[in-house]
């Protein structure tokens, strides 16, 4: 799986993030609230960036889902921390995570096409 994960992290580098889609978009792809045809699903697997965004949003969903409430002294979210990411993707759980989601989209997406190509 980590071969897997570092392929996603590197092969597609997009430094410009030419057609990446937004923070949002990737956050609603995160907490699978994205049709699975959607283009952000496929743009995701081949944007290294934005893989890396994708990790660090399940990440963030991860977080709200254990803690449940945000204390009133946590200060407002301003953007991806990359700190953060870069420790959840070296996590092999949270890549395994990431990954798999990716898989699951990727197939729901090709078994649609399949069905209407037939």
């Amino acid at each position: 799986m980590d071969l897997i994960r570092q392929f996603f992290l590197e092969a597609f580098p997009n430094p410009q993030r030419i057609d990446c889609p937004g923070e949002e978009i990737i956050m609603a792809l995160a907490g699978e609230r994205l049709p699975p045809d959607h283009p952000a699903c496929l743009h995701v697997a081949s944007c290294s960036e934005c893989f890396a965004e994708f990790t660090g949003c399940i990440l963030e969903l991860q977080k709200t889902e254990d803690s449940n409430t945000i204390k009133p002294q946590d200060p407002p979210h301003r953007g991806p921390n990359w700190s953060e990411i870069a420790s959840a993707v070296s996590e092999e759980g949270l890549a395994s995570v990431a990954l798999q989601r990716l898989r699951e989209r990727i197939a729901l997406y090709r078994r649609r096409g399949e069905k209407q190509g037939t």
